[in-house]
């Protein structure tokens, strides 16, 4: 794996290696041991042993050589032809302002977004990183300081974006919702500090922590959320390293990447365990390509190796 440009990849994570099921059970029960709160709120993502740590937005970016200039008008008319063709696939469609509704739902379909998936539960990202390789890596990041809204107004307050800002959220509170029961909890502020982040002439490099107010059958099994990028002009590591003030001690000690290495044994081994807690991809991906794809899985639960 290689970290950002002109920053070596060991001084913004900790790195970690498990190869059994009791290690992985070790790691969890570490994290189950955090109490949740204003300064510990541990999210995970289950990845390929070698991946980066970046956006799929980011990758295709890289992929297409996308000019730094013609990034943030590539970001939205992606978004622009999805919400225009997609009714003709869905049974029903988001508002047409909630663009973070619309970008969770272009990621569940495998669009390339500035959003990175997480999950609350260990044990996902387990699955995630093994159900389709020996090796793979769980990412595991202690979000509390980049799931602060009051930290992303300020940041967005200290470059003028303030009156904007509250504009948006304005905006956003007179869509359809005859019970006004959204307008009164959640996810509109959220909402508007995406928004903000999207639509910004000045691209403001941040992570956010963010879900949809609708979540889908996929969001709810998987426990899922999203962090976003504030500037997709930069890699999702400089984004959360500004909201670190560039603090890499800090960051070492909120992100560890552990690396998953059990043997073709031990991996059946971790299957099998997870699937006896209900956590296999038919279950995780409710439909027919989900099921035809947890087929071959079944050959981590026969007795003979």
């Amino acid at each position: 794996m290689s970290g950002s440009e002109g920053h070596p990849e060991t001084t913004w994570y900790t790195p970690e290696v498990a190869e059994t099921w009791e290690d992985i059970e070790a790691r969890h029960k570490w994290y189950s041991c955090q109490t949740p709160g204003p300064e510990c709120h541990w999210i995970f993502r289950g990845d390929t042993a070698g991946a980066t740590l970046e956006t799929k937005l980011e990758r295709a970016f890289a992929d297409y050589g996308v000019p730094q200039d013609k990034k943030r008008r590539y970001e939205m008319e992606m978004i622009r032809e999805f919400q225009r063709k997609a009714g003709l696939y869905l049974d029903r469609e988001p508002d047409k302002d909630d663009v973070l509704e619309w970008l969770a739902l272009m990621r569940h379909y495998g669009a390339p977004t500035r959003l990175t998936d997480w999950t609350y539960s260990f044990y996902v990202a387990v699955h995630f990183a093994l159900a389709d390789d020996l090796e793979g890596a769980v990412w595991s990041f202690n979000a509390a300081r980049v799931n602060r809204s009051d930290r992303v107004k300020k940041a967005i307050a200290d470059t003028g974006g303030a009156e904007r800002l509250q504009e948006l959220q304005q905006r956003l509170a007179g869509m359809d919702n005859v019970l006004t029961v959204r307008r009164q909890w959640d996810k509109l502020g959220d909402l508007a500090i995406v928004s903000y982040l999207l639509l910004a002439e000045d691209p403001l490099p941040l992570a956010y922590v963010v879900n949809p107010f609708r979540l889908n059958r996929r969001l709810i099994i998987q426990q899922a959320l999203f962090i976003t990028s504030g500037d997709i002009c930069q890699p999702f590591v400089e984004n959360l390293r500004h909201s670190y003030n560039n603090d890499e001690a800090a960051m070492r000690t909120d992100l560890h990447k552990i690396v998953l290495r059990p043997t073709k044994k031990e991996r059946n081994r971790i299957l099998r365990e997870l699937r006896a807690m209900n956590i296999s991809t038919e279950v995780l991906f409710p439909d027919l390509a989900g099921f035809a794809r947890s087929l071959v899985q079944q050959l981590a639960y026969v007795d003979v190796y």
